[in-house]
């Protein structure tokens, strides 16, 4: 993991050591193994280096080819390293000890511009090529590295953080208010519906799955990977579906355990954790290494408010993946001194941004901090697996096609097989929901007031503030009309879906120094997902039937066949801040009598929550819309008055 960064002088003058410096000590603020430049001319750039791979021990960066003009520096770590070996024609007795941006440069040397297509891991990198004085930037498909930059008529400057860019006098640290009046306006957990804009006036960042070229005459964006159109894989039986997941699922995890470090994963009782941490453990056994597992538990004395299917203290389903597994060293973290409001300062000095996560934020924090004390090399977790390796083409689903395609036997057989792996019947209600569907009374009052109640709570923008910045054509023009917002659905290829994630886990890991790791994540995995007919899904009885099929002997049967229940992680968050909600409501209304607080904010609204909550905040509230719009509300006006008040 690394901290890149550098400018770019379009008018052919030399960098100023001022800027260079600058930039360089601004991260001084996280912890590395080296720390190195690059100047020639009009170009400068630096890596703030931190060692994860083992062939990372021997990597300089930036890395300068003298004889074909290129430096590169990068922060990356490459997969699919075999295939790239071949490809670029690598012999055996130089692979070991090659680094990751070594490959990457041969892969600009044969492939160019094009070279991400061919790239799978994590990757965010800028290569000079001196011949043409063209700057190239890249970030993965999957955008998991962060990488911002800034340009204008004369410079192009760039870092996987900010507040490098914020440092550079051309640059400063004015906000952007269509991102501010964005990020209160939209209801949803992400930031904002852009990909390209920040927090600040003066930077950008580029999006996931796109290149950026610079030249002297200017800039030129392109996207290179979209995943549409997958061919549906035709296999003999759903025995092979099974068997190739594994195997395309064991090719991930290999590639995602190279650390010279420890290496860890963030466990909870599900089955896509639990499957990544079935194939890490066995691999990392014959390796002699044991996987740390970190699992978050609710806090001593929170009474369970939630309903029966539903998980707040999974430790049954973590115990039993970690004995059926072995060699899993479990750490059950509860951060007792924690809550949504003590974690506050430090997010927001991590993430350089107001954030919305309220909810998981402590824990979060907790378990990377942990991870960083112990020196991890790497932490795993799985959590792009909903949307590929169990993603839910689910069984009531996969009855509605049954029942609209008029597959009656099929169908019986379904329901019948529903009934024998969960003990309930439910083809009444599938039967009936089917049929609501298919005659297009699908309208559910109860849901749509329910949408309408929590984009109004989580909706935090002042009216006025919002007619100024025009900010709700704005939303639609993106996509993103009030009317048509279903907080429960997200597309998993949306790119503010993936900027989201990369924002939280590239800072704070940057911060903790260890680099996250999904392998569910995998663009091979993600591929073979996509390609696999939907039925293989849904078969059996089984929501997620697909992977509870291939975990046979992987996980214990009580986590593999469990339909009865889902891990609710963070349901403890107003159990946490009950105890300190006078102080909450003291702070908010501070803040409500602030002058550049009350100009984003709906302060009626704030004011009309904290009388509602008057007295009456309780644990079974942490679904509350207005309760999390509350401390949105404290986030932000935090983020606000440090930013413009210097506090």
């Amino acid at each position: 993991m690394s901290a890149i960064y550098g400018i770019f002088l379009r008018n052919g003058e030399a960098v100023s050591q001022d800027a260079a410096m600058s930039m360089r000590e601004s991260l001084g603020r996280y912890r590395a193994d080296t720390s190195r430049t690059f100047t020639k001319g009009s170009v400068f750039l630096g890596c703030h280096f931190q060692m994860i791979t083992p062939e990372s021990i021997h990597e300089i960066l930036p890395y300068y080819h003298s004889e074909a003009d290129l430096s590169i520096t990068a922060d990356a770590i490459i997969d699919n390293r075999e295939e790239l070996f071949d490809r670029l024609l690598i012999h055996r007795s130089r692979r070991a000890e090659m680094t990751d941006s070594q490959l990457i440069l041969k892969a600009f040397e044969k492939w160019g511009n094009q070279c991400p297509n061919f790239l799978v891991g994590d990757f965010a990198f800028v290569i000079w090529n001196g011949k043409s004085r063209e700057l190239f930037c890249a970030r993965d498909q999957r955008g998991t590295r962060t990488l911002y930059y800034h340009e204008d008529a004369k410079s192009f400057a760039f870092c996987t953080v900010m507040r490098p860019l914020t440092g550079l006098k051309n640059i400063g640290n004015s906000l952007n208010e269509l991102w501010l009046a964005e990020f209160l306006a939209f209801p949803f957990i992400f930031s904002t519906a852009s990909t390209q804009t920040t927090v600040y006036k003066n930077i950008m960042q580029l999006p996931p799955a796109h290149t950026l070229t610079i030249t002297e005459k200017g800039l030129q964006l392109q996207k290179y990977w979209s995943p549409t159109n997958y061919k549906k894989l035709q296999l003999k039986s759903s025995k092979e579906y099974e068997e190739a997941l594994i195997s395309v699922l064991r090719q991930a995890v290999s590639s995602h355990l190279r650390s010279i470090r420890p290496v860890g994963i963030r466990l909870s009782g599900g089955l896509d954790s639990g499957t990544v941490a079935g194939l890490a453990s066995w691999e990392l056994k014959n390796t002699g290494k044991t996987l740390h597992g970190f699992s978050y538990v609710p806090i001593e004395g929170f009474q369970d408010w939630t309903p029966n299917h539903c998980m707040p203290d999974e430790t049954p389903m973590i115990s039993a993946t970690i004995n059926h597994v072995g060699n899993i060293l479990p750490n059950y973290c509860s951060f007792p001194k924690e809550n949504a409001i003590s974690v506050i300062d430090e997010w927001l000095d991590i993430l350089e941004q107001p954030y919305k996560f309220v909810e998981n934020s402590f824990w979060l924090k907790g378990t990377d901090e942990i991870a960083g004390q112990m020196g991890l090399g790497v932490v795993l977790n799985g959590g792009m697996g909903n949307m590929t390796i169990s993603q839910d083409s689910d069984f009531q689903s996969h009855v509605i096609k049954l029942f609209k395609q008029l597959h009656w036997k099929e169908l019986v057989t379904q329901i019948a097989a529903w009934k024998r792996t969960t003990n309930r019947s439910l083809a009444k209600g599938v039967i009936s929901t089917a049929y609501r569907r298919v005659i297009g009374n699908h309208q559910n009052k109860d849901w749509g007031s329910y949408i309408k109640e929590l984009i109004n709570g989580l909706t935090l923008i002042n009216p006025e503030y919002a007619k100024r910045m025009n900010i709700w054509d704005y939303l639609n023009e993106q996509g993103y009309h009030p009317g048509s917002w279903d907080l429960g659905n997200s597309d998993f290829f949306d790119p503010i879906f993936f900027s989201h994630q990369s924002t939280i886990f590239t800072k704070s890991s940057l911060h903790h120094s260890f680099w996250p790791r999904d392998p569910t994540s995998d663009l091979r995995v993600i591929d073979f997902c996509y390609s696999i007919p939907e039925e293989q899904y849904a078969l059996d009885g089984l929501n997620r039937s697909l992977i509870r099929r291939a975990t046979a002997g992987i996980l214990p049967d009580k986590v593999r066949l469990n339909q009865q229940g889902n891990g609710y992680q963070g349901a403890d968050w107003v159990h946490r801040i009950i105890p300190v909600w006078d102080q909450i409501e003291d702070e908010l209304i501070q803040h409500t009598q602030s002058e550049i607080v009350r100009e984003y904010l709906d302060v009626g609204k704030i004011k009309n929550s904290l009388y509602e909550f008057k007295n009456k905040v309780q644990a079974d509230m942490a679904e509350s819309p207005s309760l999390k719009g509350l401390v949105r509300s404290l986030i932000f006006a935090r983020f606000i008055q440090k930013t413009t008040e210097g506090g």
